[in-house]
């Protein structure tokens, strides 16, 4: 039932086949399918995704070899269908872990390029701050944070000011 079909309906027309196939894949399965029927291509290797009328939805390996009449037109195509969701999961879990990775690794030389706090923030924010690299137009870490601020807030954020020796925000009050 790797198509999503019950047996007991008999077997499959091309219709029904073609029902089941994510409509994403339909064209370029249908593409690869007709070029190894008009002889364009040695044998049908695709991966596509069914849909179940349940509506989950499979990944299927297809592979399969036509034979010709002497006149060459086909005659028969015979292969095998195998369900690869499993490893197309893995694989797309892999490209996230390498993403992943990748930021990672680039915060990490950043923390190592960086001979302070600042230029740490400049350079892992960099991506984020709405300019490219190259472009000398970025408008650094506090740039994209008041912008990033101000949207809610109504204007940017002020920095509270640093307390100093003796000063206090709150009046002192005589209670004689």
């Amino acid at each position: 039932m790797l198509h999503g079909r019950d047996p007991e309906l008999g077997p499959p027309s091309y219709q029904d086949w073609l029902a089941c196939l994510h409509p994403d894949d339909r064209a370029p399965v249908e593409h690869a399918l007709r070029d190894a029927l008009e002889g364009r291509a040695l044998e049908h290797r695709t991966e596509y995704r069914v849909v179940f009328p349940a509506g989950e939805e499979r990944w299927l390996a297809s592979l399969a070899k036509v034979d010709y009449a002497p006149d060459g037109s086909p005659v028969r195509m015979s292969g095998i269908n195998l369900d690869i969701t499993e490893q197309k999961r893995v694989e797309q879990e892999l490209q996230r872990l390498n993403q992943t990775l990748r930021a990672y690794s680039a915060s990490g030389w950043a923390l190592v390029r960086a001979t302070h706090e600042t230029s740490f923030l400049r350079e892992i924010c960099r991506p984020g701050c709405g300019a490219k690299p190259s472009s000398g137009r970025s408008r650094g870490f506090r740039g994209w944070l008041s912008k990033r601020n101000s949207s809610h807030l109504g204007g940017p954020r002020t920095r509270p000011r640093p307390r100093r020796q003796g000063y206090s925000r709150w009046p002192s009050r005589d209670f004689r």
